[in-house]
């Protein structure tokens, strides 16, 4: 999936959390977004998970515009946020976050989403069976 952020700016009042930010991330590459507190990387983020709206600029997904307005949306392109601090939550294994990010919770039969995670980490040369076992 290729995606990219044009022009997007935020604010909030008078206040410019994103002013202009520019970003494309091509399939099967992984960035990171740094900057100091108050940057406004995580108003970034939430635009691009549907957790917030963007005051303007456009978001593409694959060659062709794409507007969403909530996080089920950008889930059902296959746009989602792990937050760095997730206060709400106890802490889980791997397979436990792969498999509430695949259902509508934590259910009690793993052994298709083992596979389903397995194999997906296959895919990245990940090697996570340490980790799951």
């Amino acid at each position: 999936m290729r995606i990219e952020l044009k022009d997007i700016h935020k604010y909030f009042r008078s206040v410019k959390a994103n002013d202009g930010i520019s970003l494309t991330i091509n399939p099967g590459t992984i960035h990171g977004i740094l900057g100091e507190n108050g940057a406004g990387k995580s108003t970034l983020m939430k635009i691009f998970a549907g957790f917030s709206q963007k005051t303007r600029g456009a978001i593409w997904v694959d060659g062709s515009p794409i507007d969403y307005n909530s996080p089920e949306h950008a889930a059902r392109i296959g746009i989602g946020m792990l937050y760095q601090d997730p206060l709400d939550f106890p802490l889980l294994t791997v397979l436990e976050n792969f498999t509430l990010g695949l259902s509508r919770g934590v259910i009690k039969k793993k052994t298709n989403f083992r596979q389903k995670l397995i194999q997906l980490s296959d895919s990245f040369n990940f090697n996570l069976l340490g980790i799951l076992l």
